[in-house]
């Protein structure tokens, strides 16, 4: 789980801005234009260790990891710009920002630490069973899945100290934001094609599956970023000469498979299209097919017998559908823009019993989704619940986010005692949200 986000430098967070999570739900409560959205962003980046599309950016970010209460990881990231000499200036694009990472995980288990710092164009490690510092090769800090990056670069140290990073990865790939609107609904429905013309700046969410490899059904390919955010509970057929189509096996899931209950339709299914092949060499002159699949198709049947696909869905439902492949997809997070957009007041305690023990990050503008979030002591409500804002510094706007005070805290938590009033007139009342 994320324990702890500090902001020394990051776009127009206010510098110094410090955030503690809670194990379970972390509600953003804010206006409009007060940053919600930039900080789910933010949080997704760090989970997915995936800052790509900061490569041209300055920041200074600090995190803190927990799981199980015995491993523990902390992440210090800047990226910062080496001073211009004014006679030698350098195009923009080659001042890109200088990264410098410096990592300690540890384990209370097995008492393992190992300390990681890559600055610029060097790496370096160091092990408690290991004497002094050892250099490794430079890394891109900037490629999709930092820490897979790493893990790869520096295999060859040997021991097994790097599976705090392949955890922290394998966990943390799908939790990508699920937007408030239709977009990852289109993410999962769209061909490249469909996208291309809409101008979207998401990729659509894909699978490479192949079968040549002894002792398994299928072996996933991770060569994208929008490859791993694929329920594996999901079993796709093997394409026969000339199928453009494939069903998929929802005997697995443990969400989707229970959207036509939810609905009140008859049943459903899903496919996916057959986008093409390629052949990957294995050494040793043997080589594995590997199948791309995408553009999910769902068809679903009436009480009375009528079938329509995915396309003639409410906007409620597609974004119900689209959340439950999310809950298989995730098995540790969820972070959500205004969940509960479009959805019955059923739905939305659908989904927020789906989330369970997965560490929750939520924005809503719409108190239903309030009323549902459990609050267990003082200390949880400041956790829970944190304060987005606006304030001028001069002539700028700064986004100013915190937890609740101690005080506020206290507040809710008393007044959620009494039980008259619910969570969202709380926070209303006393200018909270």
């Amino acid at each position: 789980m994320l324990k702890r986000l500090k902001i020394h430098r990051f776009r127009t967070v206010r510098p110094g801005t410090e955030l503690v999570f809670n194990a379970g739900f972390n509600v953003l409560l804010g206006r409009n234009g007060s940053g919600k959205t930039s900080l789910l962003d933010l949080i997704s980046r760090v989970l997915r260790a995936d800052f790509s599309d900061l490569r041209e950016e300055e920041f200074d970010i600090e995190w803190e990891m927990e799981w199980t209460g015995k491993s523990k990881l902390q992440a210090h990231f800047i990226s910062k710009r080496a001073p211009l000499d004014v006679d030698k200036a350098l195009p923009r694009r080659e001042n890109n920002p200088v990264p410098r990472l410096h990592v300690m995980a540890s384990s209370a288990a097995s008492e393992e630490k190992i300390e990681l710092k890559v600055d610029g164009p060097s790496t370096r490690f160091h092990a408690d069973q290991q004497q002094g510092w050892q250099k490794g090769a430079s890394v891109d800090l900037f490629l999709p899945g930092m820490f897979w990056t790493i893990v790869r670069t520096v295999r060859a140290i040997g021991g097994n100290w790097f599976k705090h990073f392949i955890y922290y990865q394998s966990i943390g790939d799908p939790a990508y934001r699920f937007d408030e609107a239709l977009e990852t609904f289109e993410r999962i429905t769209e061909s490249r094609d469909q996208a291309r013309r809409r101008s979207s700046i998401s990729e659509p969410i894909y699978r490479e599956v192949s079968w040549d490899f002894p002792g398994s059904l299928s072996s996933e390919s991770f060569t994208s970023s929008s490859a791993p955010f694929n329920p594996v509970s999901y079993v796709v057929t093997q394409p026969q000469p000339g199928q453009s189509r494939v069903p998929v096996e929802l005997g697995g899931s443990q969400y989707l498979r229970h959207l036509a209950e939810y609905t009140g339709l008859q049943g459903f299914s899903m496919s996916l299209a057959v986008e093409g092949s390629y052949r990957m060499s294995l050494g040793e002159g043997r080589e594995a097919l590997w199948w791309r699949f995408g553009a999910a198709e769902f068809l679903f049947t009436e009480p009375g017998g009528v079938t329509f696909t995915h396309r003639d869905l409410s906007f409620g439902q597609k974004r119900l559908l689209a959340f439950l492949y999310y809950l298989d997809a995730n098995d540790h997070y969820v972070i959500a823009d205004e969940l509960v957009n479009g959805m019955h007041h059923r739905w939305i305690e659908i989904c927020l019993n789906g989330i369970g023990q997965r560490q929750a990050f939520l924005t809503s503008q719409n108190p239903l989704l309030l009323d549902y979030i459990p609050i267990g002591s003082v200390e949880d409500a400041r956790r829970t619940f944190l304060q987005c804002r606006t304030e001028r510094d001069g002539d700028r706007s700064e986004f100013v986010w915190s937890n609740l005070s101690n005080e506020d805290a206290e507040d809710l938590f008393h007044d959620q005692q009494v039980g008259i009033q619910q969570i969202g007139e709380i926070l209303r009342v006393r200018g909270l949200w």
